[in-house]
């Protein structure tokens, strides 16, 4: 047991943590002959009779397809066909960390990942058996930002023979979402999405302004230069989604956008809500109250004021 590291193992942490990263990212053709030999000590490791045949695919659709041909077991209709397969590669950040223990605190009993190491920096996904093992490629492209699976201007992921993932911010999604421009999807195409996590990202590239003005919102309250909308419909959790409209007074035809409260039903009780909280405990008088400004989500006033009047004034 121990309660914690030395500088050196410390120092270490970050070279490991880049090796995992390369090794995760890799998109070289795999050397089918050390792919083979890592696969021979991982099942060696664990006292395992490792088979003589090797069955090559290009992506883990391929792979699938080759299984379910050599043992004829599967429909071949079938699609959901990735819980037959071990992760390789992309095993590595958790291998990594038992790495990381064995060969620099001294783990010994840790030694038994060797082979599952060895597998990781030679191939992609593999599936082992007793009668055979499968061992794919490794993708060929590999998109990622800020440490999540994205990419806006085609897949995330693609394998030679054509398989492709698309993503965004780390959500898996159709790839009509990553391709068609942001300015030509339709409200229709956002609310056909049924997944919360694909259609946030749908809002997310559309942004909330746009996604207002095509997606007939409910209208829930109207003043000159505002207007309070219900956007529930966009979304697939329950309870009202309120956002406040707000006319851009120097650019026609420019609204910005802003979420409120679900308690907020009318124009007025949006701009209260949205006023800082040392603000909302100032009294409201139309007619002896100090002017406040407002430029987009920022409000100007004067915090000594004894009142304020309940609308402000826009600035450009």
């Amino acid at each position: 047991m121990i309660e914690e590291l030395t500088a050196e193992q410390t120092k270490q942490l970050d070279v490991y943590f880049q090796e995992a990263l390369d090794i995760g990212l890799c998109t070289d053709p795999i050397d089918q002959e050390k792919a083979k030999a890592a696969v021979r000590l991982a099942y060696e490791k664990v006292g395992i009779e490792c088979p003589e045949t090797f069955i090559f695919a290009d992506s883990p659709t391929d792979c699938v397809a080759k299984q379910k041909e050599f043992f004829k077991e599967h429909d071949p209709s079938d699609s959901t066909c990735f819980e037959h397969q071990i992760y390789g590669c992309h095993d590595i950040y958790w291998l990594q960390f038992y790495n990381f223990f064995w060969k620099e605190v001294g783990f010994e009993e840790l030694a038994i990942i060797e082979g599952l190491l060895e597998v990781a920096k030679t191939c992609g996904w593999w599936a082992p058996y007793a009668e055979a093992v499968f061992i794919q490629e490794r993708p060929q492209e590999i998109h990622f930002d800020d440490g999540q699976l994205h990419n806006e201007d085609g897949p995330a992921i693609s394998y030679s023979d054509g398989v492709k993932v698309w993503a965004l911010n780390g959500v898996r999604v159709p790839q009509w979402l990553v391709m068609t421009p942001a300015d030509q999807i339709t409200g229709e195409q956002v609310l056909s999405i049924t997944n919360a996590q694909v259609r946030a990202e749908a809002v997310r590239k559309v942004g909330m302004e746009r996604l207002v003005l095509i997606s007939d919102p409910i209208l829930l309250d109207e003043e000159p230069g505002y207007r309070l909308v219900d956007l529930q419909k966009m979304f697939t959790t329950e309870g009202p989604k309120p956002y406040l409209m707000m006319k851009n007074p120097s650019v026609e035809d420019l609204w910005h956008v802003e979420g409120v409260g679900e308690e907020c039903t009318t124009v007025g009780e949006a701009l209260h809500f949205r006023k800082p909280d040392n603000m909302r405990d100032i009294p409201i008088d139309d007619v002896n109250g100090e002017d406040w400004y407002q430029q987009g989500d920022v409000c100007m006033f004067d915090q000594k004021a004894a009142s304020l009047k309940s609308r402000p004034i826009v600035l450009t």
